[in-house]
């Protein structure tokens, strides 16, 4: 039994009925013969309830249930404390149906992602990859906070490793010597730092990210090979007929293995950081479970206005290069979004 799972909040319920026919396309596509089951999980909204009702239709033999999570304050922003442990519980809650079902496998959708036609198919295949060298498998989709393509790599201590380096960047002379400051402050510390110093540190670590590159990835690679945090960086010039070894991943549309949704919890779990990456270093990363990321069949994604971007809801298209040099290399362009 393959189980899917949604949360839809208040503030992410807008692409769902579009977020269900995709993936109603991809199961035709995919050709399994099921049985299929879809959980959502929401804390709003009657539309929820009508994009289920939607899956039984499209889907043949589909069951699927709501279940309602308490009302909590959100106001629809991405990293905040509070708003990652609603989703946690969410998920939390999606990840307990399923088991509770006997589900052999486990499709995670976010509410706001639109799979391609071809999601399911490719991640079966990439779980049955070397007899299951993977445990876990997802296909890229464009970054809600402006990152990139979700997929690459880290480690415990940094959970996305930095694209670039500071000494890749170019850092103002009075940066970089604030920053050597700040350092040196953490170097002499005898205790925990202050909620004061994490706060400067922060500061000064977005604004070293703030700063441009001094070069491509390519140039940059060229001087030093580094393992880069998202998949654009850390896998130059890969799309079509690509699966690849991640060190994280989203669950915009990730497909789980009975081993990896056994061991899939938010247990100590503080909203500290993505739920997802808790997941990623706590969870699976622990037990040996490996990722990957396939830009073969890339998913879009529809975000919510904020500030630089079109007015009204974006639709963020992931695509191959159709031609020359860059024939298939993974590509990306944002227009409005209307929905069907």
């Amino acid at each position: 039994m393959i189980r899917l799972g949604t949360l839809a909040t208040r503030s992410y319920a807008y692409a769902l009925d579009d977020c269900v026919r995709k993936a109603a396309q991809a199961i035709t596509y995919a050709g399994h013969a099921g049985p299929f089951s879809w959980h959502f999980a929401t804390d709003a909204d009657a539309s929820v309830r009508a994009a289920a009702d939607l899956a039984e239709k499209l889907i043949p033999g589909c069951r699927s249930t709501v279940t309602e999570l308490p009302a909590a304050a959100e106001d629809g922003q991405p990293y905040k404390e509070e708003r990652q442990k609603l989703i946690a519980r969410g998920q939390q809650e999606l990840f307990d149906h399923a088991r509770a079902d006997g589900a052999d496998l486990f499709w995670s959708i976010e509410s706001d992602v639109l799979v391609h036609a071809k999601s399911l198919r490719v991640m079966l295949d990439g779980l049955t990859f070397d007899h299951g060298y993977y445990d876990i498998s997802t296909c890229t989709y464009p970054s809600q906070g402006g990152g990139g393509f979700l997929g690459g790599r880290g480690d415990p201590a940094r959970p996305i490793a930095e694209c670039f380096e500071e000494d890749e960047r170019q850092v103002p002379a009075e940066l970089a010597k604030e920053h050597k400051k700040l350092k040196e402050e953490f170097a002499a510390l005898k205790a925990p730092p202050s909620e004061d110093l994490q706060k400067r540190a922060e500061e000064i670590r977005e604004k070293l990210k703030a700063c441009p590159p001094k070069g491509n990835v390519f140039e940059l690679n060229a001087k030093r090979w580094r393992r880069r945090g998202w998949l654009d960086n850390a896998y130059p010039a890969i799309g079509i007929g690509a699966m690849l070894p991640s060190d994280w991943c989203g669950m915009g549309c990730t497909l789980l293995s009975k081993r990896a949704l056994a061991l899939a919890d938010f247990y100590g779990y503080e909203g500290k950081g993505t739920q997802d990456l808790f997941l990623c270093w706590h969870r699976w990363w622990p037990a040996g479970c490996r990722i990957n990321v396939i830009p073969h069949a890339p998913c879009d994604h529809v975000i919510r206005p904020r500030e630089g971007l079109r007015e009204g809801h974006v639709h963020c298209y992931a695509y191959h290069e159709p031609l020359g040099e860059a024939q298939g290399h993974l590509r990306l362009k944002q227009m409005p979004w209307a929905g069907l």
